[in-house]
């Protein structure tokens, strides 16, 4: 049972959302969005194809091991339980996410330059504030004192 728990009207209701997941590959932080991209990674990580099993399913075998990878053959029926075993399989190498956080880890670097001249900007924003504020108070300050208004000059 997954979902989340909705409080309405005085009554708790579990609301199911089908989260979409997607198997992420951890070394490129890519998404696994097809079966011919996610082979040549298991390749790099010993996998074989193996071909004596059932035909509806691509199979994959490790000699140093006993562990069997199988896949369903239509990628559209590649689910959250294909995604753990690999990634059970594969301590370290691979994540499964929620596909929302899958297409956000990718734009972190472009978050983090736009965070950091957003931030740049509104420093300087806040202190052109603090000076005008303080030119302002200081030719109030003036005014009521002696009717001048002083020039300051900075050094």
């Amino acid at each position: 049972m997954s979902g989340v728990w909705v409080f309405n009207n005085g009554v708790y209701r579990l609301e199911s959302s089908p989260k979409r997941r997607v198997l992420v590959h951890l070394p490129s932080g890519e998404a696994v969005s097809s079966y011919s991209s996610l082979e040549n990674i298991l390749r790099g990580l010993g996998w074989e194809r193996y071909y004596g099993g059932d035909p509806d399913f691509y199979q994959y075998h490790k000699h140093s091991s006993i562990d069997l990878i199988s896949l369903p053959k239509d990628f559209s029926k590649f689910g959250s339980v294909h995604m753990y075993d690999i990634v059970v399989k594969n301590p370290n190498v691979f994540h499964v996410r929620d596909m929302i956080l899958a297409g956000l880890s990718s734009l972190r670097p472009a978050i983090a330059s736009w965070y950091n001249k957003v931030d740049w900007l509104v420093s300087v924003l806040c202190m052109y504030l603090w000076l005008a504020l303080f030119d302002v108070r200081m030719y109030i300050f003036a005014i009521f004192n002696n009717n001048e208004v002083m020039e300051l000059t900075a050094v």
